[in-house]
């Protein structure tokens, strides 16, 4: 009986043992992974729509369609970390910060399997002068133009932006479309 005991107790450090350093490995492999796996930068596009502003405070926001070219649904959490920076052609580099009071995505944000959405980045840059109230359709495209020309001119630096999909690992370009429409 005693022997039988020795046995139970032996089979059970080891499988509890061969567990554990399983689940370490499975997990060391997984943590590697995914800091190995590279950034898909076809899973969501982005078209751009136009550059308007906003607020008391006149900040410019630019406006794109982003388009799920996955199978699967993609959402973001008030919560998810998006990271976005500014392209910055000087310098040919992103933005030093990712994650900045300055420019801002809207979420939470959801884009069906194979849909588009209207989808705003927000720069916390303020616009000299405010569309007038009531303005007719024609005067807001007037606007949008001018606003369009002023950013090419002022932000000339600023080629478009870039959001990081941590979770997802999705790299998405938001191209700076305001540069070709003033040309």
């Amino acid at each position: 009986m005693e022997k039988l005991r020795r046995v139970i107790y032996f089979g059970l450090a080891f499988g509890a043992s061969f567990a554990l350093v399983g689940a370490l490995i499975g997990g060391g492999m997984y943590l590697w992974v995914s800091r190995t796996q590279p950034w898909n930068t076809s899973a969501i596009s982005a078209l751009y729509d136009r550059v308007h502003t906003e607020g008391d405070n006149n900040t410019l926001v630019f406006s794109y369609t982003v388009v799920n070219n996955t199978d699967r649904d993609w959402r973001v959490s008030a919560n998810d970390q998006i990271s976005i920076f500014a392209q910055l052609a000087k310098q040919d580099a992103l933005s030093a910060s990712g994650v900045s009071e300055w420019l801002t995505i809207e979420k939470p944000l959801f884009v069906p399997s194979k849909k588009r959405v209207q989808f705003d980045v927000h720069l916390k840059y303020s616009y000299p002068e405010k569309l007038k109230a009531n303005a007719s359709r024609e005067e807001r495209k007037e606007f949008n133009q001018k606003v369009e020309r002023w950013v090419h001119t002022n932000l000339s630096n600023l080629t478009g932006f870039t959001l990081f999909d941590e979770r997802n690992k999705y790299e998405i370009h938001l191209p700076g479309g305001w540069r070709k429409t003033t040309k």
